[in-house]
């Protein structure tokens, strides 16, 4: 109760307040005491008043009259709470006249309760008049803002309608199309006028490279593409978002390297809203829209936008796999388009058949073969062009395919053509299912009766040569093997035919024979692997290589052979098989190797001469020139007195004598270098270069490398003969400005090397050649470079110099 009162007391003091501060009511006391002093003027004494302007009224009738003016105004003013109050307290003021000073007190009563009814009447009528405006200006109010919460919802619905016809837009846009380059830019733009931003950018996660690719975007520059594309998963916000698959509301990307470059920076991006594009819980790339001015994105923004990305991530996936599908319609269509080529315009001949053996298909190398056309085929069965035995044959091939036994590919068959002739084919059969079921037979065949026809002449030619002799296919099995290397090697025909065991005759184990290499078109250099410098290329037969070598396992002390293997090639050149055949030179090596003893004795007996000739040359001739020369110098010198022309003549003799005994010393250096067997063999290199070098123009020079080492008497002196006679070619013949002799002491081996830059010559044909061209030297080098069980190559050409180089293991 006490706080009710306080309560009140607070009111009225507020209330009393705002009435004291309102210049209404002091309007209205003014009037009232201006209505007063008029009203009872005569009271106060004044004197002289005013006439009164009553109108045929007394004055104080329209005094009273007066008293309207602040009730309508308190009515205006004050509604009609102060009506009422000001009306009475008119009536109080105008009360004391009309019964106590008034001379008329009933017309004074009369005129005070009229007006006290007017104003009453005038301030119900101003009040609730005032109430009705009121009421309406609270109808208006409220109508107005009714009429702005439904504009509002009518913008907000209009709004809702855009987004979701763009909305449905884009989803129709993503579904439809499959196109994908073609509406991400439509998408983007969409994207902007649904959420009223001005940049907006699609990403596509690259899988391979883990790196987001912008495949689309609006409002923003070439250059602000470049540098944001391609930007690596956890590198800055949108690397981010990506790896969290979490929507991000950015701005600020101070921090993010990439956005603060100022490729970027020239954008004046203030914020960005970035979702992430995910599909079947697998991140697909990220959605990104931005604004140059402040903006809040909602929640709503935020669902939206992910809405739109679900949408785009499943587009780009299908896409993706259109893209895939239309891959691999495209290569179906290709292969079949491929197919078909093949199928058409093969050599082979093609043709298919169904259970009953019903041609269905058949290109122009089958009607060629038989002899019919495509369309008289497609109407005859297999059984036409087969015999009794050849239906059996197809028969056994039919139940074994049906069957899904195994089956050796390609068969022999034989056909009847058109015209009665037979044809030997080489044919493949495959089974044709549908649906796992078998329809038919495809069979793919090739003529191979001249190829037959030549086996059988190949055949008799080879079983009839004396001549140890086999071949082989392609495929490296055994089909020729004659009499005569039956003989040779003790194995039987049928122990080898149709196998790959020729290697049986010549080696303990397997490996390829020269025949198998020239099948596989082997090089030079791996023919080179199996049989090293024993093996060469033929001089007869193109592409044919020819060797010698021991082999152990034939014989009882084994024997040597020279072998030549041949490609057989067909029409076209392709080779299909190899010959080989075989010649036994045991008895010839046995007296090369007796030759080569008597070679090396006959040698040891040259040098041993050379020597006794170059000792019996120093030691007598050299002494007896020596001791002539010696006086006829001291008969000059005694005999002072001799004509001149006699001194001039023995001076002339003394010359003579000089000369001889420097070519006796030449000639015994050359016949025996006293320092090959005193200072060795790289001693009497350097001499014999530096001698060259002196004696003629040519620039020569040795050069040594690896490991220096001595060598036997015989090993040394051979080297040396061989490099001097390589000297002595260079300075007759070569008509060189440069020799260089290289000496390399490898492991195991010994490499030397003679080249010059002169005018070369033409080489052909083997070293054992050399001798009938003329060219005894090098075949002499060649002789000796056998003695040391060593290897000779000649490399020359005409203008381009001669390179000789020996290569022998010691």
């Amino acid at each position: 109760m006490p706080l009710k009162t306080s309560r009140e007391k607070s009111a009225f003091s507020d209330y009393t307040m705002g009435l004291i501060r309102n210049r209404s009511f002091w309007f209205i006391v003014a009037f009232f005491i201006l209505c007063s002093l008029l009203h009872y003027i005569e009271l106060t004494g004044i004197t002289g008043t005013p006439p009164s302007f009553h109108y045929g009224l007394t004055r104080h009738a329209v005094d009273r009259i007066l008293f309207l003016v602040p009730i309508i105004y308190a009515s205006f003013a004050f509604r009609l709470k102060g009506g009422l109050i000001t009306s009475f307290a008119a009536l109080a003021i105008m009360l004391p006249r009309a019964i106590l000073v008034s001379p008329v007190p009933r017309d004074a009563l009369l005129e005070t309760g009229g007006i006290l009814t007017i104003g009453i009447l005038a301030s119900w009528g101003i009040s609730t008049r005032a109430q009705e405006r009121d009421k309406t200006k609270l109808a208006l109010a409220k109508l107005q803002s009714a009429h702005e919460i439904l504009q509002h919802y009518v913008q907000a619905a209009r709004k809702n309608e855009k987004r979701q016809a763009i909305l449905n837009t884009i989803s129709t846009l993503l579904s439809e199309s499959l196109e994908l380059d073609k509406i991400l830019d439509k998408a983007t733009h969409m994207v902007s006028e649904l959420l009223e931003v001005e940049v907006s950018l699609i990403f596509s996660l690259d899988e391979e490279s883990q790196k987001l690719r912008l495949v689309a975007y609006e409002g923003v520059s070439d250059k602000f593409a470049r540098a944001v594309d391609k930007i690596k998963i956890g590198e800055g916000i949108y690397g981010e978002v990506a790896k969290t698959c979490q929507p991000m509301v950015a701005d600020n990307t101070a921090y993010d390297p990439r956005l603060a470059s100022p490729e970027v920076s020239e954008m004046r991006i203030q914020i960005q809203l970035i979702v992430p594009m995910v599909l079947r819980g697998q991140i697909k790339g990220i959605l990104c829209v931005a604004m140059r001015r402040p903006r809040q994105f909602s929640v709503e923004d935020i669902e939206l936008l992910t809405a739109i990305g679900a949408q785009i991530a499943t587009a780009m996936e299908n896409a993706r796999l259109y893209e895939k599908e239309r891959l691999v319609a495209q290569r179906l269509a290709f292969s079949e388009r491929n197919y078909r080529q093949l199928f058409e315009n093969a050599s082979d001949a093609i043709w298919v058949n169904d259970l009953e053996g019903n041609i269905t298909a058949a290109n122009e190398a089958a009607a060629k073969l038989v002899g019919y056309s495509i369309k008289e085929l497609k109407k005859m069965n297999v059984r036409n062009f087969l015999s009794e035995e050849s239906l059996n044959l197809t028969g056994q091939i039919r139940q074994k395919l049906l069957e899904k036994e195994p089956l050796e590919q390609p068969y022999e068959q034989h056909m009847m053509r058109k015209d009665g002739t037979e044809v030997i084919l080489l044919l493949s059969t495959n089974l044709v299912t549908e649906d796992g079921k078998p329809t038919g037979f495809q069979h793919i065949a090739r003529d191979i009766t001249e190829k037959k026809r030549a086996e059988e002449t190949l055949t008799k030619i080879i079983d009839g040569s004396p001549i140890p002799t086999f071949a082989i296919n392609k495929q490296h099995k055994v089909t020729h093997w004659n009499t005569a290397l039956k003989s040779l090697s003790g194995i039987k025909k049928d122990e080898v035919v149709q196998t790959d065991k020729q290697w049986v005759a010549f080696y303990a184990e397997k490996r390829p024979v020269m025949a198998d290499l020239i099948v596989d078109g082997a090089s030079a250099d791996e023919i080179e692997v199996y049989y090293g410098d024993k093996a060469k290329k033929s001089y007869l037969i193109d592409g044919a290589y020819e060797a010698e070598d021991f082999f152990p396992a034939l014989g009882e002390n084994g024997r040597w052979l020279h072998f030549t293997a041949s490609p057989i090639k067909d029409d076209k050149g392709e080779i299909i098989g190899a010959i080989e055949t075989l010649r036994d030179v045991t008895e010839q090596r046995r007296m090369q190797d007796s030759l080569r003893y008597y070679l090396s004795q006959i040698t040891k007996v040259q040098e041993e001469e050379r020597k006794r000739i170059a000792r019996d040359l120093h030691d007598d001739t050299s002494q007896a020139l020596y001791a002539l020369s010696r006086q006829v110098d001291n008969f000059t010198r005694d005999n002072v007195e001799l004509a001149p022309n006699q001194a001039t003549f023995l001076k002339e003799l003394c010359q003579q004598l000089n000369n001889t005994l420097e070519g006796i010393r030449r000639f015994t250096q050359e016949l025996r270098p006293p320092m090959l067997d005193d200072l060795g063999l790289l001693a009497a290199l350097r001499w014999e270069v530096s001698d060259l070098e002196k004696r003629t123009e040519i620039e020569a020079e040795l050069t040594v490398s690896g490991s220096e080492r001595r060598y036997s008497a015989e090993v040394e002196l051979i080297i040396f003969r061989i490099v001097q006679e390589a000297l002595r070619n260079v300075e007759k013949h070569a008509q060189a400005s440069r020799v260089e002799v290289m000496i390399e002491f490898a492991e195991g081996k010994t490499k030397v090397s003679i080249c010059d830059n002169g005018k070369g010559f033409d080489l052909k044909g083997s070293l054992a050649d050399l001798p009938r061209a003329g060219k005894l030297g090098l075949a002499g080098m060649e002789e000796r470079v056998r003695l040391l069980n060593g290897s000779m190559r000649i490399e020359s050409e005409p203008g381009k110099g001669t390179r000789v180089t020996i290569e022998a293991p010691i």
